[in-house]
This record gives structure tokens, C-alpha cells and sequence, in this order.
């Protein structure tokens, strides 16, 4: 992955994670940075892994869907987790 790469895929997780927190419910047992730590988190490993899996090529535009796509599962999981301790 190279560092534009890098530094787009950071930048999508930047975005989705701060778009996370307008959307979850004021319950959300997260902070604005780790909802954005997150993100990256899931950006990041979908840019990793769709190439290595052949969804898609390195660069594709393809590759913002998935690393769009791996930040919200990964605040999805991180959000239906953390409700169930508080629940």
C-alpha cells in the first residue's frame, strides 16, 4: 500500500468515524476520537485485505467503497458490543 494510499485510507476512516458520531444515539458509549480510531481501524483493514482477497485492485475506486464499507462494520460491531455491557 503505498502512502497515498495510506494517507487517503486515513483520511476516509477521519470522515466515516466523525460521520458515526453525528449518526449513532446520545447513548453511544464512545468519544468523538475513539469513534475516529475506529474508523481508520476499519478502513484500513478492508484497504488491506480486498486486494489480497481480489475484490479489487490497488488504487480502484472500488477500494473507498470498501474501506467506507469496513468502518462502519467495524463501528457497528464496536457500537452493538459496547450497548450490550451497558444493557
Amino acid at each position: 500500500m503505498s502512502l497515498t494510499l495510506r494517507i487517503c485510507t486515513i483520511l476516509i476512516g477521519l470522515g466515516v468515524g466523525a460521520l458515526a458520531t453525528l449518526i449513532m444515539p446520545k447513548r453511544y458509549p464512545g468519544s468523538v476520537i475513539s469513534t475516529m480510531v475506529l474508523g481508520i481501524g476499519g478502513a484500513f483493514t478492508m484497504g488491506i485485505l480486498g486486494p489480497r482477497l481480489g475484490w479489487y485492485g490497488e488504487g480502484e475506486a472500488l477500494g473507498f467503497l470498501a474501506s467506507f464499507t469496513g468502518a462502519v462494520i467495524v463501528l457497528m460491531l464496536y457500537w452493538m458490543g459496547a450497548s450490550r455491557r451497558t444493557a
